[in-house]
């Protein structure tokens, strides 16, 4: 009977840990994205590729979750979606195209949907309303984690010299007006504020995200 209680006790802890691992990439697209669309230079609107992609596949697991739950079972399922979710992330560190990345964000969300659903029925089927939400608030635990854990990477992406900016025209290119309309009314462009170019801080940051659900893959198939 102890015996039982303990496995009970590891399963459930392995959720939440899963759902805090779950929840922490999902809260580090908003602060690693501007990084993102310098590095592969992009327009803002391109997000919504890597949203789009990621919600279809999270889509498409949740939906079949239940047939793949019941084909190979509980544990083995969540081994291998942990490992589709881990692909995709480390994918995002080593993509060397922006295609790449939008089509592994339709992977980390097929091994996110799945991991989702399956937990949620675990947790449904063997424990009360109240360890349910206690699933939910880890996974809340996670999405305010993972904005500290990019600014944290971005921060020493910074210091180890990973930031390029375009440098700004120096002051002896400015001419005052009155010099401007004795050469002919021409002037030079207004100068422009410097941007950075590349960032690679958001890579390191999925790299180590990635990590972590191999981890979690490691430790449930103990």
């Amino acid at each position: 009977m102890s015996r039982q209680i303990s496995a009970g006790a590891f399963t459930l802890i392995l959720a939440y840990l899963a759902f805090i691992v779950l929840g922490t990439p999902d809260g580090m697209l908003g602060v690693g994205w501007p990084s993102i669309r310098d590095g592969f230079g992009l327009e803002n609107a391109a997000q919504g590729i890597l949203l789009v992609a990621s919600t279809i596949g999270y889509l498409i697991a949740s939906s079949g979750s239940g047939a793949i739950i019941a084909r190979l079972g509980i544990s083995r399922a969540l081994i291998v979606n942990s490992l589709i979710r881990a692909v995709g992330l480390l994918g995002y560190a080593l993509a060397p195209v922006w295609g790449a990345m939008a089509g592994l964000g339709l992977m980390s969300g097929l091994g996110g949907g799945a991991i989702d659903a399956g937990l949620n029925t675990y947790v449904a089927a063997n424990y009360s309303a109240r360890y349910m939400n206690w699933l939910h608030a880890c996974y809340g635990i996670g999405a305010s984690l993972g904005p500290l854990v990019m600014g944290a990477a971005l921060d020493v992406g910074d210091r180890g010299g990973g930031v390029t900016q375009r440098s700004p025209p120096s002051r002896s290119g400015l001419r005052s007006p009155s010099r401007s309309r004795a050469s002919g009314g021409t002037s030079s462009p207004r100068p422009t504020r410097a941007r950075p170019t590349w960032r690679p801080g958001w890579r390191r940051a999925a790299t180590r995200s990635g990590c972590r659900w191999c981890g979690w893959a490691s430790r449930s198939s103990s």
